[in-house]
């Protein structure tokens, strides 16, 4: 996973690099994290691939929750005339606010 890709001159500016950087998951077994995430199959910018490593990077240290949603894209956890139903209820849950 790496950092937000602002293109080749303001890469410069903020990373001191042409590209982004990854990001050091590892800094992140320093600290016990409740997480709640949302993963689906029409995601493109969070692909299978990134969320198993994120998950093997952090599992032992941190309190995840996982929602695996299926056809939704990455808006659509917004945008969705649906994520009042299907998404918002589950966070309210886990924030033990419900």
């Amino acid at each position: 996973m790496i950092k937000y890709d602002f293109g080749v001159i303001e890469n410069i500016a903020h990373y001191g690099e042409i590209s982004p950087p990854k990001y050091d998951l590892n800094k992140m077994k320093n600290y016990k994290i409740k997480s709640f995430m949302t993963v689906s199959d029409l995601d493109p910018l969070s692909s299978p691939e990134d969320i198993l490593e994120f998950l093997l990077k952090i599992e032992d240290q941190s309190v995840i929750e996982i929602l695996n949603l299926k056809n939704y894209n990455h808006m659509d956890y917004l945008w969705a005339d649906s994520a009042y139903e299907e998404i918002y209820p589950k966070i309210l849950d886990f924030l033990g606010q419900n």
